[in-house]
């Protein structure tokens, strides 16, 4: 039995025609794992939501002052994907997949006799783990489909050059798919550079006697189409530097030798940070408290998985020979690696844009990876070390970027479950919103979406009639936005939001102040009890004497859903669910409702996580005459914290006043106010 396993092993090999499909099956497990358990984060909302609501119209003045031709692509990828994240996160993945196998195919035409060089570059670029938002599957697919147009036009200029019979058809595809690059965005412009370098080293190893003349002659049309673009960013297209002002040339203009020697050690930090920061940042580990046992586990799982694979792969894949005489040929890759990380960096140096490993700013190493999946190949191939041992070596390495991408995809599953519950309890406790409403909340404990991404999911929930170039809601964190697009809370202050795609006109008039912080339940302020509330973050302590609740319609036929398609069945009901029904009861002055609720809610076997999901039932119970109850949990609550002794206090004064007088409300409220202290 043993014997005949290893007779079948010394015969396993794998040929090139397998490759696209490892490569495949690699993406699979970096990014695909978890696909079911994402929804949308970032700027992927705006563009979902303004798809959704206005259409290739919107997306197109989405897109007018901020790469227009890159928006075109939108408009159509938008009508053929539609709303549900699950497809947008396939595309992403595809769209990964397609940059890596490109390049691949780039590397073999570019070195034929060095396929296993290929394959290395090919996994390094695939799965590197400095960049670990590609589950903001909307926006980064587009990136990477851009992408692929660069390296499939230096894909198809090289077949151009090694097949002179199909030069025509080669060459036109290589320019078209250079104008697509040079046209949508900036990120990839400056690696334009590269391709008179890949141009000289084929004709140098072909020996050409001319290679001035030949480069220039091969090169002359892709020049015309970059010089063009220029044209068309500088002279043409009014907003190039609308969101991104070239600093550092106005740096150079003020002092030219600071500017210099600036730039110089920015450069330096910034190659040394994505070609040897970003690739150790595999073996950052996670932390098993934090990221949770299960997921721990099948992190180990997926590592160990994906090293076997990688190792019995490259392995076996032609048999991988390896020519270590030629290590001119290996110098040269090396070269034109680092060239090639040199010239990605130009978009943001000349703009002071920092370029990090975490996010959002991580963004900023993509151009960087072609670079340096070309130069770790090199230096692979370098090794002076057995074929068996380069594999393992970086088998092992794949095995833990690819963990890396699966604790990425962790944390953005996470932030998914906390916006989830965000958008189903507003639907729960404001069944429907008055249009110009800001609202209010505290900086939320998810890492990969803003006020202004969830402006996004707020109005998809409340807008019952679209009307074209206006937004209806606002969602903003009064931490950061307050001095800017709330200029003060004074009674009514213009408040206004471009949106690019539509406009939002408020006032401070008609705020709404929520608290949203997991495991509790969402809250909408109460302003004479929350004036109290010292657990509250100060920020948002501020908004509560302005919070506005006559914006909460609780009378209407409209009942606001997240759609289905996007945040899937509505979850079960919990105490969360109950809380936000008595919530609303209470504000409806409708106490029955509100102690129904709350005997079921009191019999679930799920509780409280805050002192103050009491306080609705405490009211109604009071309300009914049920005293005793509403002792009962004015107690459980004072019980949790000296902190909420002030809000209790305040809430037994609320029902002081708006309840009829009995004996045994008045031995309730000298209880309380004698236990808790409360003034009068």
């Amino acid at each position: 039995m043993i014997q005949k396993l290893i007779l079948h092993w010394k015969k396993l090999t794998f040929s090139s025609r397998w490759t696209p499909w490892f490569i495949l099956l690699i993406s699979v497990l970096s990014f695909g794992l978890l696909i079911p358990w994402f929804g949308f984060s970032w700027d992927d909302w705006a563009f979902v939501w303004i798809s959704h609501h206005f259409g290739a119209e919107g997306l197109a003045r989405y897109f007018s002052t901020n790469r227009p031709v890159w928006g075109v692509f939108y408009q159509i990828s938008t009508s053929l994907l539609g709303d549900a994240p699950w497809q947008w996160q396939i595309f992403s993945m595809l769209s990964r997949w397609a940059s890596a196998l490109l390049l691949w195919l780039l590397m073999r035409a570019l070195w034929p006799k060095r396929q296993h060089m290929a394959i290395w570059a090919a996994l390094i670029f695939l799965v590197y783990p400095g960049f670990r938002q590609q589950a903001i599957a909307i926006t980064y697919g587009h990136f990477y489909l851009v992408y692929s147009a660069f390296i499939g036009s230096l894909l198809c200029m090289v077949l151009a050059y090694r097949n002179p019979q199909r030069f025509a058809i080669f060459t036109g595809c290589s320019l078209l798919l250079s104008a697509v690059n040079l046209y949508s965005m900036e990120y990839f412009f400056t690696l334009e550079a590269i391709r008179p370098i890949i141009l000289y080293g084929l004709l140098h190893s072909d020996r050409e006697d001319k290679k001035l003349g030949s480069l220039l002659k091969i090169w002359a049309p892709y020049a015309l189409i970059l010089i063009s673009s220029v044209i068309w960013r500088v002279f043409l297209f009014p907003y190039q530097t609308q969101n991104y002002k070239p600093l550092f040339l106005q740096t150079l203009q003020s002092n030219p030798l600071l500017a210099f020697w600036q730039l110089v050690q920015q450069i330096a930090h910034d190659l040394y940070w994505t070609s040897v920061l970003g690739i150790s940042r595999a073996f950052h580990l996670p932390d098993v408290q934090s990221f949770g046992k299960l997921s721990t586990i099948m992190y180990a799982g997926i590592v160990t998985v994906v090293s076997l694979l990688c190792l019995i792969y490259l392995q076996k894949y032609l048999g991988l020979q390896f020519e270590i005489k030629k290590k001119k040929q290996t110098i040269w890759v090396i070269l034109l690696g680092l060239l090639t990380a040199l010239m990605a960096g130009w978009p943001f140096w000349f703009t002071n844009l920092p370029i990090g490993l975490e996010y959002p700013n991580s963004r900023f190493t993509i151009p960087f990876i072609l670079g340096i999946a070309i130069f770790w190949a090199g230096i692979f191939e370098l090794m002076p070390l057995p074929k068996w041992l380069r594999n393992t070596i970086l088998s092992i390495w794949v095995a833990f970027a690819v963990g890396q991408q699966f604790i990425s995809a962790n944390d953005f599953r996470r932030d998914w479950e906390v916006q989830q519950q965000l958008f189903w309890q507003l639907s729960w406790r404001i069944p429907e919103l008055k249009p110009g409403t800001t609202v209010l909340i505290n900086d939320l404990p998810i890492q990969y979406a803003s006020d202004n991404s969830l402006t996004a999911p707020l109005n998809w929930l409340y807008v019952q009639e679209v009307r074209q170039e206006e937004m209806d809601y606002l969602f903003t964190y009064p931490s950061i936005r307050l001095g800017a697009s709330i200029p003060s809370y004074e009674r009514g202050t213009s408040i206004q939001e471009n949106y690019l795609a539509a406009m939002f006109n408020g006032s401070t008039e008609n705020m709404l102040s929520i608290y949203f912080q997991p495991p509790g339940c969402l809250r909408v302020l109460d302003p004479m009890v929350d004036n109290y509330n010292s657990l509250l973050p100060p920020t948002l302590r501020e908004t509560i004497p302005y919070s506005n609740l006559q914006q909460i319609i609780i009378d209407g036929a409209f009942q606001a859903e997240p759609p289905h398609v996007i945040f899937r069945t509505e979850p079960q009901h919990r105490w969360c669910y109950y809380y936000q029904k008595a919530e609303l009861a209470r504000q409806q002055e409708d106490w029955s409702t509100v102690t129904d609720l709350g005997d079921i809610a009191f019999t679930l076997g799920d509780y409280p996580n805050d002192p103050t999901e009491r306080f609705p039932f405490v009211e109604g119970y009071a309300h009914i005459g049920n005293w005793q109850q509403a002792l009962t949990l004015s107690n459980e609550s004072a019980a949790i914290s000296d902190l909420v002794h002030p809000m209790i206090c305040r809430l037994w004064q609320r029902i002081e006043l708006e309840t009829a007088d009995s004996i045994q409300k008045t031995d309730t409220i000298l209880s309380v106010q004698s236990e808790l202290n409360c003034n009068p």
